[in-house]
């Protein structure tokens, strides 16, 4: 078909713009299958598409005018007529034709493409056949696309007839042969329609399959002769996955043909060879295909040629191929694996990489151990192996020693198994241990590596009895090198088991001499023996979590920690670090007995130990201490070892307390060690020991016995406290300990202040926390409230406020549960809760001392401002109705500071947003109604800024003119009209909607983004006029021409604070201390960057001057803005004093903008 007359493609055409394609720009089809099938195809040229635009423009006319459906099958028959006719005189229009048939073939049924395959076989056969097709890349792959396409759909019997296989052979035979190559897409195909062809019981006949194979290797056999690698690379690609189907002796013969093309004269096609022997040897091969020695001698040829390579890439392929032949010859004949195939494989992978840059190495020494693994000979083998591998090293061969080391290394892990019975590795091991310790070497380097290597990978018991020579240190003037203390790490990351107790065998002996020669102060070696000694003990620290011998060697390595705590007081901490990552162990497998019981039967023996440590100070007999020794580190060992411990021990332990205890008189440091260890005692003592400490604490508490502090004595209080729900101890809490009702009524207990308080706050939540009902729980948090709330208060040490807010939010979880079990609504829990935190507040109003009744009050409304935080949305309305007349109620109240005036605003803040729809005006007017008694007096920078953050949230629920009316205050007027403009600016929105509406109205970054290109001479213009104005309307002075222009976000809005939700104050002297100059849109980053580091302020003589923001911030940001030191002017009261201190004239306001740019 002819292309339309005059319709050359105008590149300016707008029918070609944007993502549509030229064929889109000129077709009438409307069939969207049809239109995105050709659109596809991104790689069509411009003529083709415009041609098969008018070839599916024709036949729409055609469908339309029969009235027929528009759908893929009437176009195809139509098309299917055309093919008659086609012939490739139209280079084009045969493109075209072909590509729509492709299109149509793959959308419409397969009983459609059965039914007319013999009419679409024909010509396409034709087509293949024909010249001008074999010598165009691009027609051959269409032509053999669509026969891929009509032939996989064909039925199995369809396969039986012969000629089909005439047909199969030719499509190969163009496949392969032609000058086409394959694109991976067809080939995959190709591929998928042999394999379906080959599967098919009733369609694979032996002949058929006979044929496929026997073309592959005629295939072959000529390229043995042309070394033209393009034939060989497309039958790669079909063939790759093929070779489990062939019929038996076809493999064989295809392996046989691939290995004589491997001459050494083709790189390209020993490369394809190579790969097409991989991926036949990666198939399921049958064992009666080859015979063991076939394959053995075919490793061998390929191993000779690779050492001959120079190319870097072919040898890598070579060292493939020969690493999956091996492989996969090992797996068919498991006797290969005995003899010397894989030990001279190892070899020759090492040679290769003699050869190879450090980069393909790695590629080899990872073939290398897996062939390695699979080895099942004679120790002989390996022996041979290693010893030539160590012979570069041991020779001093450096340029070869890089390759030795990484192959060693190789060997140690592929044949780990056999190590150990190894002359030659054990022999060369000792030999590293002597190299390693030479001074200053490349060997003693290395041989370190491969020793740490060595030892790491055949494991601790196969080396440790041949190296003990590395710990001999008998010797004299043999100084030991520092870096040999590392090998000893080699043992504990062994990947072998290794055994504690020959560990200890080996090393205890050696300790107190390698201690003796570190503490000698004449030895220059002094420090290398502390790091021996360290690395021994860590070492020993990690073979404890091992758990092989656990319960037989435990008893021996807590009498070598006895015995290193004794006598090597520096390194106590290191021993006990081992005995506590034993602890650890055995707390882990406290399931098994074995384990257990050995822990148990030591406790006797470590025990003294930790309470020696604990007791006494630590005197250090040299220079060298590693570690100092905490108490709290000892006392963190004792308290994990308690469930261990029987009460008869914690018996004779509080004996030694007591007893040394009243020994001291006027140390309270001393003291105070002795009380903190009754926390460990009660731990695991019974209820009458508890008892005897309980009335022991008690006499310390009043003062009436030695000179320890009340803190710690609180501390011993809240242990006893945690068995406060302990069956066993309720006749001690009943008859000894303070009961619940006696703590909430002593006064003293109650009020106590600084470190005290946490320990009587965790006595209180674990009382609330034990209770038996909801009830009962509620009662005894409304008694405990006092306390509670007023650990909240701000005067409080930041870490006490928040293990007290963790405490409430605890109690609250605690009742949430029981009221949950006892199905009590959630409201009604909440509503207790708040009625908790609303009489806390009222009954600080009572309180006589005013310290007090402000913690209270403020701790209380804290709380209150906490949970609604997370639990507004749950307010009923009845509940939320109760809150709004209890703020409305406290304005009776005077003596309420500005603190307590901002937690009150944010209690509304959150009824605002949890007001209830049902009457929703009448609650809005409640609402608004407690406004105006927030704003009349706003004299600190606090409460200014909260009353802004709360007229935010209002906003959210009425217009501005409502809020303005509610205040009745035309002097705030503009305050508000600011907090709406900050709002709007924040969420990116206009104010009222309109470009000519009244003053301050703003664009949003949307518009002014989207607008950019349109507006943006007309805004170059404008520029300085509208940052004047700007300026004017914040200091005052003429800024009449504001009314009429609409002023553009700049930088120095107000921000909100996104961590309080606090607004910063935007008038008076503050805001000209902050004002930003605003960037130019058209600068670039670092420009804007540097212009947002200046700000104007005053200076001493009360000035306007231009100041680096950055330092400025930086001066500012270690101290903290409190709300009574800063104060400043309202906006309501000092308006008009503000404007006159303020006001300017609009030039000078210029000159400042114009200043401030020649500071860019």
């Amino acid at each position: 078909m002819a292309l339309v007359k005059g319709s050359k493609l105008n590149l300016n055409d707008d029918r070609s713009i944007g993502k549509r394609s030229v064929y889109s720009a000129y077709t009438n089809c409307t069939n969207a299958s049809i239109n995105s099938g050709i659109t596809s195809y991104n790689n069509l040229d411009e003529e083709v598409q415009i041609e098969m635009a008018s070839i599916t423009n024709a036949y729409t006319e055609i469908i339309k005018e029969k009235k027929g459906n528009l759908i893929p099958a009437s176009y195809f028959y139509l098309h299917l007529n055309s093919l008659d006719m086609l012939s490739t005189e139209n280079i084009i229009h045969f493109r075209a034709s072909l590509t729509l048939l492709l299109v149509l073939l793959r959308q419409i049924n397969s009983n459609t493409i059965t039914r007319n395959f013999d009419k679409m076989n024909g010509c396409l056969i034709r087509f293949m056949e024909n010249n001008q097709t074999i010598q165009s890349k691009p027609l051959s792959r269409l032509v053999i696309d669509c026969l891929i396409k009509i032939y996989s759909v064909q039925p199995p019997n369809f396969w039986a007839d012969r000629t089909t296989h005439v047909y199969i052979s030719k499509i190969l035979s163009f496949s392969v042969l032609s000058d086409a190559k394959l694109s991976k897409c067809t080939g995959v195909c190709l591929q998928d329609l042999i394999r379906n062809i080959c599967c098919s019981k009733k369609a694979a006949s032996e002949k058929l399959l006979t044929e496929i194979f026997s073309f592959a290797l005629a295939v072959i056999e000529k390229v043995s002769e042309s070394r033209n690698p393009e034939a060989l690379m497309s039958l790669e690609k079909i063939y790759n996955d093929l070779y489990k189907f062939a019929p038996s002796g076809c493999v064989a013969n295809i392996v046989g043909s691939l290995t004589n093309i491997i001459s050494g004269e083709n790189e390209a096609v020993e490369k394809y060879a190579l790969w097409m022997l991989e991926s036949i040897f990666i198939s399921e091969l049958k064992v009666e295909e080859f015979e063991e020695n076939s394959l053995e001698q075919l490793v061998a040829f390929l191993m000779s040629k690779s050492l001959n390579v120079m190319s870097r890439d072919l040898r890598l392929t070579f060292a493939k191929t020969i690493h999956r032949i091996t492989k996969t010859s090992i797996k068919l004949f498991p006797n290969l694996g005995k003899g010397n195939l894989i030990c001279n494989t190892f070899k020759t992978f090492w040679k290769m990489a003699l050869q190879i840059d450090g980069y393909t190495i790695q590629s080899l020494t990872g073939y290398s151990i897996d062939l390695g693994q699979i080895f099942q000979g004679n120790v002989s083998e390996i022996d041979n192996l290693l010893g030539e591998i160590f012979i570069p090293l041991q020779s001093g061969q450096i340029n070869e020693s890089d390759v030795s080391v990484a192959f060693w290394k190789a060997a140690v892990i592929g044949f780990n198994n056999y190590l150990s019975h190894s002359k030659v590795f054990i022999d060369a091991c000792q030999t590293m241990l002597i190299h390693a310790s030479q001074e200053n070497t490349v060997i003693a380097e290395k041989s370190q590596d491969l020793l740490f290597t060595s030892i790491e990978h055949a494991g601790f018991n196969v080396l440790a009895k041949h190296l003990e020579l590395y710990i001999d240190l008998k010797y004299e003037g043999q100084p030991l090198h520092l870096k040999n203390a590392y090998l000893l790490k080699a043992y504990c990351t062994s990947k072998v088991p290794s055994s504690i107790q020959l560990f200890i065998d080996l090393f205890v002996g050696q300790m107190k001499s390698i201690y003796d020669r570190a503490s000698e102060s004449s030895n220059q070696h002094a420090k290398t023996y502390f790091k021996l000694l360290h690395h021994i003990i860590e070492l020993l620290e990690h073979i404890v979590s091992i758990p092989t011998d656990f319960s037989s060697t435990w008893s021996t390595v807590v009498q070598m920690i006895v015995e290193g705590c004794n006598t090597m007081i520096e390194m106590k901490k290191a021993f006990l670090r081992v005995l506590k990552s034993g602890i650890g162990y055995v707390k882990a497998n406290m399931d098994d007995e074995e384990i257990v019981e050995a822990f148990k039967k030591t406790t006797g023996l470590f025990l003294p130990i930790l309470l020696h440590a604990y007791t006494t100070k630590l005197i250090n007999t040299s220079t060298n201490t590693i570690e100092n020794l905490s108490k709290d580190f000892v006392l963190d060992i004792m308290m994990e070892c308690t469930s261990f411990l029987s009460p008869r021990a914690a018996n004779g332990i509080f004996s030694t307390i007591i007893k040394r205890y009243d020994e001291i008189t006027d140390d309270p440091t001393e003291a105070n060690i002795y009380i903190n260890l009754l926390r460990f005692i009660v731990t695991f003592g019974d209820p009458k020991l508890v008892g005897d400490v309980f009335n022991f604490c008690k006499l310390v508490y009043t003062g009436k016995r030695g000179c320890g502090d009340k803190i710690h004595v609180m501390r011993v209080f809240g242990k006893i406290y945690e068995k406060y729900s302990d069956p066993n101890f309720n006749e001690f809490f009943e008859t000894v300990a303070w009961t619940p009702e006696q703590l909430i009524s002593d006064p003293n207990f109650m009020n106590l202040e600084d470190k005290q308080t946490v320990c009587r706050n965790y006595i209180l939540v674990k009382i609330i926390a034990t209770q038996q009902n909801y009830s009962s729980a509620y009662k005894m948090f409304y008694l405990c409230r006092a306390p509670l709330l007023k650990s909240l208060a701000k005067r409080n040490n930041k870490r006490f406020k928040e293990r007290a807010s963790n405490d409430l939010k605890e109690i609250f979880l605690f009742l949430s549960k029981m009221a949950k079990n006892e199905n009590i609504q959630l409201n009604k829990c909440i509503e207790d809760y708040l009625d908790v935190l609303i009489r806390a507040i009222n009954d600080s109003y009572h309180i006589v001392e005013e310290y007090q009744a402000n913690d209270l009050r403020e701790g209380a409304y804290i709380e209150l401002v906490n949970f609604l935080t997370t639990h507004y949305q749950y307010l009923s309305s009845e509940l939320w109705e109760k809150l709004v007349n209890f703020i409305n109620t406290t304005k009776a109240y005077e003596v309420d500071t500005s603190s307590i005036i901002c937690l009150q605003m944010k209690v509304i803040k959150y009824l605002v947003k949890s007001i209830p729809e049902a009457l929703y005006m009448d609650n809005r007017a409640k609402l608004l109604e407690l406004l105006p008694r927030f704003t009349k007096n706003m004299e600190s920078n606090t409460i200014k800024a909260h009353v802004r953050m709360l007229i935010s949230e209002y906003l959210n629920i009425c217009e501005e003119d409502t809020i303005l009316e509610a205040i009745n205050n035309k002097m705030l007027t503009t305050f508000v009209h600011n907090v709406v403009k900050d709002k709007k600016r924040k969420q990116g929105k206009s104010i009222c909607g309109d470009d000519d509406d009244s003053e301050g109205s703003i664009r949003s970054k949307i518009t002014v983004i989207t607008n950019k290109t349109t507006r943006s001479n007309r805004m170059k213009v404008n520029d300085d006029e509208d940052d004047v104005d700007d300026l004017l309307s914040v200091f005052g002075g003429d800024n009449k021409s504001v009314n009429s222009k609409t002023v553009r976000e700049s930088g120095y809005c107000i921000r909100e604070n996104e961590n309080t939700d606090i607004l910063d104050l935007l008038d008076g002297k503050k805001v000209a201390e902050n004002i930003i100059v605003p960037p130019k849109k058209k600068q670039n980053s670092k420009k804007i960057e540097e212009e947002d580091n200046i700000m104007f302020s005053k200076d001493k003589q009360g000035r306007l001057v231009i100041k680096d923001l950055e330092l400025e911030n930086k001066r500012k940001s270690g101290s903290k803005r409190q709300a009574e030191d800063i104060e400043m002017k309202s906006a309501s009261d000092d308006e008009e004093e503000e404007e006159n201190n303020l006001r300017m004239s609009k030039k000078k306001a210029k000159r400042m903008i114009n200043a401030s740019k020649r500071m860019k």
